[in-house]
């Protein structure tokens, strides 16, 4: 559909500019030094994102040579969900309410050009689920390969991956009954054997971080804050109508049943993580694929939902439009938000340097970000 791609090029034109003015955060730094390191496994992620920046890196340099194929991931991305929700006769409205949706989802619009392990996690979580709608309907091998492709993609981008898999898998009870699905499982867990080799030869490096590391003696804005920081990270007004469809629709559809179980899946999880300590907003992210989809199929189907979408989601898009224009100008951004003035923060260390060795204490970002800039 001409519409669909020319809405593609112009994301993928002013995707390209973001990245392009946008400064490098300091994570972004951090797995730069990633692919100039490229091993099998990192201290606190698994390898995908240092495989994308370092192919970025042979193309580009500077910010692109971080950012290029985030971008193009988003797109495929993008362009994945769409052949999930397969509206062959979709009209330029439903076109443009497509992309409404998508873009109104705060983090999922960050990463079309903020490079972090959450790209691919997304890329491969939409693959999941066109594979898992293409195996339910023929389990020829194509589609178990694609099963496979998109499970070992999945944990390679981020552990919580894992996470997916598993609700997916609780979803539908009897793929575990399927042989065809544990082949798909096994190939993919044979693929994924170089990192568990990396993780036994480091002594579980990546695993302690995750289960001891980061824990810490609870508190109550773990809590408190975990709800206000997903509504932020997701944009309220997808949140509310993501919520009501949950609670109205009552299909038993396995496909559609697995989009419930990550959406809740993942919201309770990480819900449940808060009592050990503070919950990053986008560890969720991986829930706005699906949400993405139901928030569309009944936007198509109800005049309620779609006016919702119209007269509330869309006159949102505004302040993410403002937003995206104050991080590449640094107008509104005060400076003491850090995430944003990293380019100053390094040629200010620089300055009071003057030639000498530079060394940061209990920060593995700080020098990464020093040495990018």
């Amino acid at each position: 559909n001409k519409v669909f791609i020319n809405i593609l090029l112009i994301l993928f034109i002013v995707n390209i500019f973001q990245a392009l003015f946008t400064q490098i955060i300091a994570d972004e730094a951090y797995y730069k030094y990633y692919s100039e390191n490229l091993s099998w496994g990192y201290y606190d992620h698994p390898p995908m994102v240092s495989l994308m920046i370092k192919i970025s890196s042979l193309l580009f340099s500077g910010n692109l040579s971080i950012r290029f194929l985030t971008i193009i991931t988003h797109l495929l991305t993008i362009l994945i969900i769409w052949k999930i929700i397969d509206n062959r006769q979709a009209s330029k409205k439903d076109i443009y309410l497509f992309f409404i949706i998508i873009s109104s989802v705060v983090m999922f619009a960050a990463y079309g050009f903020i490079t972090t392990p959450d790209s691919p996690l997304l890329l491969f979580t939409a693959l999941l689920l066109l594979s898992y709608k293409r195996f339910l309907k023929e389990e020829s091998l194509t589609n178990m390969a694609l099963l496979s492709i998109s499970m070992v993609g999945l944990i390679y981008s981020k552990y919580q991956g894992g996470l997916v898999i598993i609700l997916l898998i609780l979803s539908n009870i009897k793929l575990l009954k399927n042989y065809k699905f544990w082949i798909s499982g096994l190939i993919a867990l044979g693929l994924y054997t170089p990192h568990i080799i990396w993780q036994i030869n480091n002594e579980f490096p990546s695993f302690i971080y995750h289960t001891v590391g980061r824990s810490k003696p609870f508190k109550l804005k773990y809590i408190l804050e975990y709800l206000p920081n997903q509504a932020a990270s997701f944009n309220p007004f997808i949140l509310i109508v993501a919520i009501y469809i949950l609670f109205k629709d009552k299909s038993k559809e396995a496909l559609t049943r697995s989009y419930k179980f990550i959406i809740i899946g993942l919201i309770a999880f990480f819900g449940l993580s808060a009592l050990r300590g503070h919950v990053e907003p986008h560890w969720t992210i991986a829930a706005a694929i699906p949400m993405v989809i139901m928030i569309y199929s009944w936007a198509i189907k109800s005049i309620q939902v779609r006016k919702y979408i119209r007269y509330t989601v869309a006159p949102s898009l505004i302040i993410i439009v403002l937003l995206r224009i104050a991080i590449v100008t640094n107008w509104l951004i005060p400076q003491k938000v850090k995430i944003f003035n990293q380019k100053e923060f390094a040629f200010t260390i620089d300055s009071l340097a003057q030639g000498r060795d530079v060394v940061f204490m209990d920060s593995y970002q700080n020098p990464s970000i020093f040495k990018f800039y």
